[in-house]
C-alpha cells in the first residue's frame, strides 16, 4: 500500500460540501427510499394477499417477514462483498434486485412466488441497509457526516409515507384511474394488492439508472492500494483543499490494522461489536416493524373501518418522516447520546401506554392511534437516524463494511423473528402480552445505551478508532 507523509491526521474535519458531494448523498438515500416503500407496501396489502391465497396465521406471517428473512441473508453477506468489491458495486446490485422483486412481486400466481420475490426485494433491502449509511459515511467530513447519514433515514422515512400514501390512493381511487383497460382493473380494482405491491418499479427504476454514476468510496479505493483514483474522488467531492492531509489520514488508519475478519472478534474491538449487535437488536425490540408491516391490522383490531386503518397508516408514516428532519436537524448540534436516550425512553413510555389500553380493553382506533404516533416519533429521531449512524462509525475502516453487515444481519433476524411470529403472538398473547414485552425490552435498552454508548459527534473515523484503541481491551 502507498504511504502518504503528512503530520495531520484530521484533514477531514474542514472539507467543505460541495454540490456533487450532496448529489452523490441523495443518490445513495434514495436506495433508503426504495427500502422504505418496500418495506411498508406490503401492510395496506396484506389482509387481502391472505384473501386471495387463503393463508393462516403462519401464511400471513412468511408474506411480511420473507423480506426481512432476505435482508439476514442480505446483510450477512452484504458487508464481505463491500470489503471485496467495493460498495458502487453492491449498491448497484441492490438496485437490480429491488427491480426484478417488484416486478415479481405485482404478478406471483401463488403465495409461494409471492415469498420469493419478496425474499430477493429483501436482499436488496439487506445490500442498501449496510452498504448506504457506510457509503456516505465514508464521504462525509465529521462535520456533516450525522446529517448525512441523517438522510439515508429520511429516505427511508419518505419511502415508508410513500408507501403508505400509495396504498391509501389506490383503495380511494383505483376504480377511478382503471376506467376499462381490463390489465389496469386487475391490478387496481380486481386484485388492488397487485398495483400496491408493484408501485415501487419506476423508483427503483430511476434509481438503477442513477446509480450508475456514483465513484467508489475514497476509503474503500485507498484500502485497496488505488491512491490516484482515491485523490481523484476526494477533489471532486471536496475541491482541492487538504485532500492530500486527508489521505495520509486514511491511509494510516489503514496500516495499523490487520483488515481480517478476526480482528473483529479480537479484544481491542470487543466493546464496538457488543454496542453495535445491542443496539440493533434493541431498536427491532422495540416493535417498529409490528407498527410499520400491521398497523392497518392493529387498528382494525381496535375496531377502526378499512379506510379509517388506511388513513391512520398514513398519520404514522408522516409523524415518521416529520420527526426524521428533527433528527438532521439535531443531531450533529445535540449529540448521538442525548438523543437516543429520549427517543427509547420515549418508546418505552408508548409502548406501555399501547399495553395498558389493550389490558383494559379500551383500544378505541384513536386511542391506540395515539401511543403509536408517539412511538414513531420517538423512534424517528433515535434509534431511526441514530442507529445508522453509529453503527457506520464504530469500527475501522478495513473491516467497516464487513462488520456493519455482521452487525446489521442481527437486527434484521431479530426483526425477521418479530414479523413472523407477531400474528400468532396476537392471537395468544393479545395486544396487551405484545406490547408489554416489547416495552419491557425497551426499558432495558435505555439502561444499554446509558452506560455503553459512547458520544462520536464531530470525531473523524480515524479519532473514532483510535478511542477504542486507547481504551482498555475488552475482557476474554
Amino acid at each position: 500500500m502507498t504511504t502518504i507523509e503528512t503530520p495531520q491526521p484530521d484533514a477531514a474535519a474542514s472539507r467543505p460540501a460541495t454540490p456533487y458531494f450532496v448529489s452523490i448523498c441523495l443518490i445513495v438515500g434514495l436506495s433508503g427510499l426504495l427500502f422504505g416503500i418496500d418495506t411498508a407496501v406490503v401492510s395496506g396489502a396484506l389482509a387481502m394477499v391472505r384473501a386471495t391465497f387463503r393463508l393462516d396465521s403462519d401464511g400471513e406471517g412468511w408474506i411480511v417477514s420473507s423480506a426481512v428473512l432476505g435482508c439476514v441473508i442480505g446483510t450477512f453477506a452484504s458487508g464481505w462483498l463491500a470489503d471485496r468489491f467495493g460498495r458502487r458495486a453492491i449498491l448497484r446490485a441492490a438496485g437490480v434486485l429491488f427491480l426484478s422483486s417488484t416486478v415479481a412481486s405485482a404478478v406471483p400466481p401463488s403465495a409461494i412466488v409471492l415469498v420469493l420475490a419478496r425474499i430477493v426485494g429483501g436482499l436488496g433491502i439487506g445490500f442498501a441497509s449496510v452498504v448506504g449509511p457506510l457509503y456516505i459515511a465514508e464521504i462525509s467530513p465529521p462535520r456533516l457526516r450525522g446529517r448525512m447519514i441523517a438522510t439515508f433515514q429520511l429516505a427511508i422515512t419518505v419511502g415508508i409515507l410513500t408507501a403508505f400514501a400509495s396504498n391509501a390512493l389506490i383503495l380511494r381511487f383505483g376504480d377511478r384511474w382503471a376506467g376499462d383497460v381490463q390489465w389496469l382493473r386487475w391490478l387496481l380494482v380486481d386484485e388492488m394488492w397487485r398495483g400496491m405491491l408493484g408501485a415501487c418499479a419506476l423508483p427503483s427504476l430511476l434509481f438503477l439508472l442513477l446509480i450508475l454514476i456514483i465513484p467508489e468510496s475514497p476509503r474503500w479505493l485507498l484500502k485497496n492500494g488505488r491512491p490516484d483514483q482515491a485523490k481523484r474522488v476526494l477533489i471532486r467531492l471536496s475541491g482541492t483543499g487538504d485532500v492530500q492531509l486527508e489521505l495520509a489520514s486514511i491511509d494510516r488508519s489503514l496500516t495499523t490494522q490487520t483488515g481480517s475478519l478476526s480482528e473483529l472478534f479480537s479484544r481491542r474491538l470487543r466493546r464496538p461489536l457488543v454496542i453495535g449487535v445491542l443496539l440493533t437488536i434493541f431498536g427491532n425490540l422495540s416493535g417498529i416493524n409490528v407498527i410499520m408491516y400491521y398497523a392497518p391490522k392493529l387498528l382494525a383490531t381496535a375496531g377502526a373501518a378499512p379506510e379509517g386503518a388506511m388513513d391512520g397508516t398514513v398519520a404514522i408514516g408522516v409523524m415518521n418522516l416529520v420527526f426524521t428532519l428533527v433528527a438532521m436537524a439535531l443531531v450533529d448540534r445535540a449529540g448521538r447520546r442525548p438523543l437516543l436516550l429520549t427517543g427509547v425512553g420515549g418508546c418505552a413510555a408508548a409502548l406501555n401506554t399501547a399495553a395498558l389500553l389493550f389490558a383494559f380493553h379500551v383500544e378505541t382506533g384513536i386511542r391506540l392511534l395515539v401511543p403509536l404516533l408517539v412511538h414513531v416519533a420517538c423512534f424517528a429521531f433515535s434509534y431511526g437516524a441514530l442507529g445508522w449512524i453509529v453503527i457506520s462509525e464504530l469500527f475501522p475502516t478495513r473491516i467497516r463494511g464487513r462488520a456493519a453487515g455482521f452487525v446489521t444481519m442481527f437486527g434484521w433476524g431479530t426483526g425477521f423473528l418479530i414479523s413472523q411470529s407477531l400474528p400468532r403472538l396476537l392471537e395468544n398473547l393479545g395486544g396487551a402480552g405484545v406490547f408489554g414485552i416489547y416495552g419491557a425490552a425497551t426499558a432495558v435498552a435505555v439502561l444499554f445505551i446509558a452506560t455503553m454508548v459512547p458520544e462520536t459527534k464531530g470525531k473523524t473515523l480515524e479519532e473514532i478508532e483510535q478511542f477504542w484503541s486507547s481504551r482498555p481491551a475488552a475482557p476474554s
